[in-house]
């Protein structure tokens, strides 16, 4: 596998987006001096024509924008544009070393954020590494796609088929001697998250350190591609030994480790270090069940304790549950409102301890965020916008996750703690809706509940509400709900006094089956296990 270079032979357009026509002048001025394979700068004095000029089919691959302007600021205009062009690369240019614009800048997409007044060289690296960035993504997606269009094609077949396939991997099918005899069918696939270090130097990497662990079959059948930003998958035929893919996969994720500074931040201090770690699937029928594997266990780095790669077995003891408990949730509600920093810490340091003292599943750790960015979001004016959550997937360790959530209480405890009464922020309206209809599906989790009943009640759309619901939750109404019954139901169980069936009623199950098959999913065994688990 050769690490591909940018293709520059047609140039890059770019949006200079700043209210001030000086600093705009003074960046096209910059870019065309700059020798950058740029073949056209767009310029606008706000968001408004931006989003105009790309309903109108313009396509731009840079935006460098400035976050302070009329109408939409920086952030809210890089947030819109991205939803129609993902492969935008977004500069953020700003006099304001700030908090909250560096939090948004990780929810909008943004990939550099500038400081003014700007450096050249910074500049014109930012700019590099975008382009970099755009080359190799483009070069990947017609590969990616082929390869995926060939899955389909095989599971609607309910067979493989070696023909296309040999031409992404030449030993598909194939045995050591190259004939076709039904030979390595299989996958392995390294999940890679790299933080902070440009595609084309983690693809000139991969390249060397491959020729140095595998061997020349094992390097011709793999595939090397930019999966999101700062994520990468290297897939794998399986021609040789597991173990040797873990070991060169391992090396690799501690070399790129080694390569970043203690400090990866654009922002130091402020935004969450992301240690270089990699999930390593075992062996998968096919490319796309190899790849889901290694995503979903490269999330548990945060679990773990630095990790560099982490495979199944890593993570076989990771099943305890866990919920923060209300009385914990309460009290961070009254040091808001009081503006009580050193109490905010304290529950804070209690519920990272209690979680850190487990062995949580990665799912219990998404729905314990839920709840701790729910009391913040509820004091944010209804004027900041949408609601603020973090999924601790962004974060290296529970350690940085934790401090930002800190940081966060802090500025809302600072902005808004402690003020009279009628100048708090009011609970925005959405966000009071669905609390309510949390509170009652808490309360009435036994009872029949529907979607389009809340809906009814409250007169809202019910397609509009289960937006709204994920929105402020971060989780959807259906798997909320489920989640709350299973948390009643193991205590049911676990006290010994019910059968299964009278747990599955007690719930708001009315099927015995149905309600083993929910519980299984979430819990990863029976309703009948959990019993037989319980203390006696």
């Amino acid at each position: 596998m050769q690490a591909p270079i940018m293709d520059d032979d047609e140039g890059f357009e770019i949006a200079v987006v700043d209210d001030e026509e000086w600093v705009r002048r003074g960046l096209i001025s910059k870019l065309s001096k700059s020798g950058l394979p740029i073949r056209n700068i767009k310029e606008f004095a706000d968001g408004g024509p931006v989003l105009a000029y790309i309903k109108a089919g313009g396509r731009p691959d840079i935006m460098i924008c400035d976050i302070r302007m009329p109408g939409l600021d920086g952030l809210q205009l890089a947030s819109l544009v991205r939803e129609w062009l993902r492969d935008l690369r977004v500069i953020i240019s700003s006099g304001y070393g700030e908090f909250e614009y560096a939090k948004r800048a990780i929810q909008a997409g943004v990939s550099e954020y500038l400081l003014k007044p700007i450096d050249n060289v910074e500049l014109f690296t930012a700019i590099r590494a975008c382009m970099e960035a755009i080359s190799l993504s483009r070069r990947n997606v017609e590969h990616l796609a082929r390869l995926q269009r060939i899955e389909r094609e095989d599971r609607a077949r309910r067979s493989l088929c070696a023909g296309d396939l040999r031409d992404i991997f030449p030993a598909y099918g194939r045995d050591a001697d190259g004939k076709d005899a039904g030979g390595a069918t299989q996958f392995i696939c390294g999940y890679f998250r790299v933080p902070r270090i440009r595609e084309a130097v983690f693809y000139d990497l991969v390249s060397k350190m491959e020729v140095k662990f595998l061997a020349p079959q094992g390097v011709d059948n793999s595939v090397l591609y930019s999966c999101t930003s700062d994520e990468y998958v290297l897939l794998f035929l399986a021609v040789q030994p597991l173990e040797a893919i873990r070991t060169f996969a391992e090396a690799l994720a501690v070399r790129v480790r080694d390569m970043v500074p203690p400090d990866v931040s654009p922002c130091p201090g402020i935004l969450p270090d992301t240690p270089a770690a990699a999930g390593l699937s075992g062996l998968r029928g096919s490319a796309d069940a190899a790849v889901v594997d290694a995503r979903e266990l490269m999330k548990y780095r945060i679990l773990m304790d630095k990790p560099a790669l982490i495979s199944a077995g890593d993570i076989a003891d990771y099943t305890e549950t866990y919920t923060i408990p209300e009385h914990h949730i309460s009290a961070l509600r009254r040091a808001l409102e009081g503006g009580n920093e050193k109490t905010l810490n304290a529950i804070l340091g209690t519920i990272e301890a209690e979680i850190a003292a487990l062995k949580l599943s990665y799912r219990r750790l998404e729905h314990a965020s839920l709840q701790l960015f729910l009391p913040v979001n509820e004091y944010r004016p209804a004027a900041e916008g949408t609601a603020l959550f973090m999924d601790p997937y962004k974060f290296g360790s529970l350690k940085t996750f934790f401090a930002f959530v800190r940081e966060l209480y802090r500025g809302c405890a600072e902005r808004y703690g402690g003020t009279a009464p009628d100048t708090k922020p009011a609970l925005t309206g959405k966000a009071a809706v669905i609390r309510d209809i949390a509170s009652s599906i808490d309360t009435h989790f036994n009872e029949y509940l529907t979607l389009d009943l809340f809906a009814a009640d409250y007169g809202i759309n019910s397609s509009y509400l289960s937006l709204l619901f994920k929105e402020v939750m971060g989780i959807n109404f259906q798997d909320y709900l489920t989640h709350v019954r299973i948390r009643n139901a193991k205590e049911f169980l676990a006290s010994g006094r019910f059968k299964v069936s009278e747990v599955a009623e007690k719930t708001g199950y009315t099927n015995r089956f149905y309600f083993s098959k929910a519980f299984k999913k979430i819990e990863g065994l029976s309703p009948s296990e959990f019993m037989g688990m319980a203390p006696k």
